[in-house]
């Protein structure tokens, strides 16, 4: 037994229109994704931070066993000091004081 069920003109229409909003989600590019969705981005920007500390761990532990006193490494260490710097100001600037620290 197989029942039938009506639809008025407006619901086939409403649900037509769902199904090509739902596809066109599905066909974003990474670029669109990047520029248009807040939390893309802000995971992109987490993982990158992460990366970031990791590569720094690295280094550190490289340093204290290769080339110890080397210049290069004080460099480096400015390098990553001033990108955790930066990532901290735009997020005071984003975010505001309260919600930073909050």
């Amino acid at each position: 037994p197989t029942s039938v069920t009506t639809m008025t003109l407006e619901e086939v229409i409403e649900l037509g229109s769902l199904g090509r909003r739902i596809g066109q989600e599905k066909k974003m590019g990474w670029k669109d994704r990047i520029v248009n969705d807040r939390a893309y981005q802000q995971s992109l920007v987490e993982t990158c931070m992460a990366a970031i500390v990791l590569l720094n761990i690295a280094l550190i532990g490289v340093s204290s066993d290769v080339a110890f006193g080397w210049v290069g490494w004080t460099v480096t260490d400015a390098i990553f000091a001033a990108i955790f710097i930066v990532e901290c100001i735009l997020k005071l600037c984003a975010f505001g004081v309260r919600k930073y620290f909050g």
